[in-house]
């Protein structure tokens, strides 16, 4: 009988946990599928694959002074397909509910349902909707403004990595750090 009571109570428990368990993968599942609302109608995941195309701009600059000097001529026309094959790909990404749902996650992983339910509610709001329809636009400067900055970062880089590498030449046995 004790035994029989022991097994019950270990069925209810298991049977609980499970319970929870269960209702938690559901909070999780529907506050992932509010995010990706969230990131849809507040113009945001169309405003990411804009951005990424413009980065491919960017990304490429460097590769023509790559192959300028073995294709000469040819660079252009050589860009020109590698720019394609990419946008392609970035379109791809894009047409995956994959590429979405990883955008959505850190919505899901950090804010309540409630949370997740009252951006929403914003994003279908007029100012929701009037930032909305300026997202794009919004993202691509932002990224216009990072490129800027990153530029700023890096000028007078190769003069610095010219010292840096001096350094190291003339103590290779401390890669360039003075001994200490």
């Amino acid at each position: 009988m004790h035994r029989l009571v022991g097994i019950a109570r270990t069925l209810v428990l298991a049977c609980f946990c499970t319970q929870v368990l269960a209702t938690a993968a559901e909070d999780e599942s529907a506050r992932l599928e509010t995010a990706k609302l969230i990131l849809v109608e507040s113009g945001q995941y169309a405003a990411t694959e804009v951005v990424m195309q413009q980065a491919l701009g960017s990304a490429l600059a460097p590769l023509r002074g790559q192959l300028e000097p073995s294709l000469g001529a040819c660079t252009d026309t050589a860009l020109e397909e590698v720019t394609g094959v990419l946008n392609a790909r970035i379109t791809a990404i894009f047409a995956e509910d994959m590429s979405l749902e990883a955008l959505a996650q850190p919505y899901a992983d950090n804010f309540t349902a409630a949370e997740l339910d009252e951006m929403l509610e914003f994003t279908r709001s007029p100012l929701g909707v009037k930032a909305a329809s300026v997202a794009t636009e919004l993202n691509v400067s932002a990224a216009n403004a990072v490129e800027t900055m990153m530029v700023s970062a890096m000028g007078g880089l190769q003069e610095e990595l010219t010292v840096i590498m001096q350094n190291i030449a003339a103590n290779p046995d401390t890669c360039g750090s003075p001994m200490t």
